[in-house]
């Protein structure tokens, strides 16, 4: 079993200065972050999940919340099955309700280790970002991919290798 508690607390955040953002009297306020997260191998799967929540208190207000999912189910001597589901909701506040949306993600994969150092990969990426959502831009599927209000379906493939 594994259990992480993490916990963030940015003082007076003010964006860089050459930033247009960096207005006086909108910025300089704190940023509070938290985590938890946890697995635990049952030996025929091991489950994780986890849970972070931002408090932004400055102008941008980026409250946010991202949930997690995952279990990966060992499949012969050599491969595993990985099913994963997340979710990211934006809350920016009356400032701009533009960006108080929701995004979800879902992967089925499947990798099966060649040696200690190879590894084959293949798997299936669903994006749903809903009309006020935030484009994901760090899930691992390629640039442009889960825009504003689209539906994206994502098939990747590929060898790792550890030199």
């Amino acid at each position: 079993m594994n259990i992480d508690l993490v916990y963030q607390q940015r003082y007076s955040v003010v964006p860089t200065a050459d930033s247009a953002m960096a207005v006086p009297n909108l910025w300089g306020d704190d940023i509070n972050e938290g985590y938890i997260g946890g697995s635990y191998d049952f030996k025929a799967a091991k489950v994780a999940a986890s849970y972070q929540q931002q408090n932004d208190k400055n102008f941008a207000n980026n409250d946010n919340t991202v949930w997690s999912l995952g279990v990966k189910v060992p499949v012969m001597a050599a491969s595993n099955i990985l099913l994963t589901y997340a979710q990211l909701e934006m809350d920016a506040g009356p400032r701009d309700a533009r960006v108080d949306g929701k995004s979800n993600t879902a992967t089925l994969a499947w990798t099966t280790a060649m040696s200690k150092r190879t590894t084959l990969y293949a798997g299936y990426v669903w994006v749903d970002n809903d009309k006020k959502s935030l484009p994901i831009r760090f899930t691992g599927v390629p640039a442009g991919v889960g825009q504003v209000n689209e539906t994206n379906n994502t098939f990747a493939a590929g060898v790792n290798h550890t030199f």
